[in-house]
Parts: C-alpha cells; structure tokens; sequence
C-alpha cells in the first residue's frame, strides 16, 4: 500500500508569491515529507508560467490547463478530475486544503472525501473572513461565514498556522491543532548591518499596515535624518505616494529567491504591521521570522498575532491603530541600532527566530497525522 500526499492550492505556484507558496515549497522538499509518503501531488490553480517554483522530481504538479472564465468553477472541476484520476482504492491518502475557501470549497465538492482509505485535513494558512473582506460585500460575507463553518466541520483535522487563528475559529466552535509557521533557518543569519535601515517587505495593502508605515515614515522624515527605508513588495504602490520620492526611500518592487535575501539582508530594523481587526490577517508570518533570524529589530502592533510569538518580549510593540505610538517605537529601535546595546539585542533576536525550524514544524505534522 502507498501512502499518497496530495496538497490543493488555488495558487498558479509563482516563485513570487506569499507565505502559502513559501510554506508549500518547504514543506514538500523536507526530506522528512519525501521519506513518509511514497507518492506527492500539488494540484494547484492555472497553467505552468515560466517563474513558477521548482519541486523536487517526486513532486507532481498537476496544472489547470483549462483557465478563463468562471475560475471557481473551473477549480472546482479541475481539482475533482484530478483527485478522481490520482484516487487508488488500495492506497493510503491524506488530502491537505491549503486554505478554507477555494480549496476547501473544491475538495469538499469532489467525491473522494468519502472514501474510507482518505483522510482530509484543512490548513488554515489565514483567517478566511478577512481576506474575502477585501473582495466580497458585507451582504454576502455571512454566507461565506457559514459555508465555511459547515464544512470545516466535516474535515478530519483541522490544523491553524498560530494561537491567534485557532482562538478565533474557536469563538465559531472550529477547534483545530496549531503547528506555527516555520522557516529553513539555515538559510538566515545575523547581517552585519550597523546603520539604522527600516524594511518593510510584503503586500502593499491596507489589512498589512502599509498607511500606518507610510504615515510614520513621512513623520519620522521630517524630524530625523539618520535611517533609511527599504520597501519590497507589490499591490497598491499608490500608498506610497507621500514617501516614494524622498531620496531616503528605496522602492524596489516585488522581489523573490536570492534578489529577496540580498535585499531583505540590508536592514537592520523591520516593521510587520499586519492589523487584527476584521480587516486584517492572522498566524505568524514568515516574513518576520525570516527578520527574527537576520537579527533585525521588530516593530509591529501589540496585538495576538504578534505576542504569540517566541521572543515578543523583544519587539518593540506599538498599541495597535494609534500612530504616535508607532512613530515613538520606531523611533526607539532606530536610537537602540545606534546604540552599544544592539549587538547583543539582534544575537538574541536570530536565538528566538531559530526556534521556528522547518524541520520541527514537519515532525509535529507527522506526529499529529501520522503518528510517527
């Protein structure tokens, strides 16, 4: 009997994408994932582009080549006539959902949920309401609300991305095991930047903070001239307007692989601004972890999202939502990067990030799953 993974995305893989494709890529390269199962399926959203990611040659990745209008539907069907031609009666199956709408939606429509020998399993990568907040009228978010709720509850396992995000399924009777995000730490150590460089990396949007990080910066110009600011990222680069042209900011647009390291590298303080109100995000992201492990000084709200996290005592947090907190914070990290103190503040800032290794994020998944 093989024992076969299969993980639904409506993602089209781009190697620029978000925490999802990042999570997915080193989640089916661990060597572990590739020891437990002995067959490893992606079936994701579109048809292959020439910057998607690159898996391992056991990995296959099964495109939708049939794209256009009405994609949900087009999902739906695709990752059902995919499931449908993987699905072996004499096989063992665990079907991940990297998501709770589309691909929860596409696998609770196929048929193979059913079937004995598969057990089905939904990643809460996020807290769903609030990404279709930005999408959807205030009408039609209760019914997504409940469809959501009806299906959740008739998953195997239900497994959230950090404690912020089960407490909030929680409220909703959704109980679920929390398996934090991890990153390949390895691959991130201590820069030797000694001069005060603010990073903010990720969607330029509202629900990530990006007014309140412009709006401090504008501030913070005009009163002090001793940092500079890097900003990667793509979606609403209007935002930017009132910063975009000082010569102390440094837009560089959406960046990935290597580009993203070298660049994220350079700073020594990095602003995560992720806003937890019904607009907004949930579960600890990798972005920060990634900054944790460079070292750098954190600066973000003082909300769950943020103090869940391992080593938060060393973050300078700002009250939610008010400004002259945050201006007063960033001012704080950047008089603490000039400071003698900084050394030995960014060695334990990369010892707490260390903790979220990608390879304890895989053996808890196993444990929980398989058993092993």
């Amino acid at each position: 009997m093989n024992k076969v993974l299969v993980v639904i995305i409506a993602s089209d893989l781009s190697a620029g994408g978000g925490g999802r494709e990042t999570w997915l890529k080193n989640f089916l390269d661990s060597s572990n994932i590739k020891l437990q199962y002995d067959e490893l399926h992606i079936i994701c959203y579109g048809m292959k582009k020439a910057d998607c990611l690159s898996f391992d040659k056991k990995v296959i990745v099964h495109w939708n080549k049939k794209c256009g209008k009405l994609p949900l539907f087009r999902f739906l069907f695709h990752v059902k006539n995919t499931l449908n031609l993987i699905y072996n009666k004499s096989n063992d199956f665990k079907v991940i959902a990297c998501g709770s709408w589309f691909e929860l939606l596409a696998l609770s429509f196929s048929s193979i949920k059913n079937k004995s020998n598969v057990v089905t399993i939904c990643w809460l990568r996020s807290i769903v309401i609030k990404e279709l907040s930005r999408y959807y009228s205030t009408l039609l978010l209760p019914i997504c609300k409940m469809i959501e709720h009806n299906l959740l509850k008739k998953m195997d396992f239900i497994i959230s991305n950090g404690f912020d995000t089960k407490a909030h399924y929680l409220d909703q009777g959704i109980d679920s095991i929390v398996i934090p995000n991890s990153i390949q730490v390895n691959k991130f150590e201590i820069n030797n930047v000694e001069s005060p460089i603010i990073l903010y990396c990720g969607r330029l949007s509202v629900e990530k903070g990006i007014r309140e990080f412009v709006s401090t910066i504008s501030t913070l110009l005009a009163s002090r001239y001793d940092f500079e600011v890097i900003i990667i990222g793509s979606g609403r680069d209007e935002l930017l307007k009132p910063i975009i042209d000082h010569d102390k900011v440094h837009y560089l647009g959406q960046l990935s692989g290597d580009n993203l390291l070298s660049q994220i590298s350079k700073a020594s303080i990095s602003a995560h601004l992720t806003l937890s109100g019904e607009l907004g995000g949930g579960g600890i992201s990798h972005s920060l972890l990634e900054s944790m492990c460079l070292g750098q000084m954190i600066v973000c709200w003082d909300s769950k999202i943020f103090t869940q996290v391992h080593g938060s005592d060393q973050f300078f947090m700002a009250k939610e939502g008010e400004l002259t907190n945050l201006v007063m914070k960033m001012n704080d990290a950047i008089d603490l990067v000039l400071s003698s103190e900084y050394q030995n503040s960014r060695i334990l800032m990369n010892h707490s990030g260390n903790i979220y290794n990608f390879d304890e994020h895989v053996n808890l998944y196993l444990k929980i799953i398989e058993h092993v």
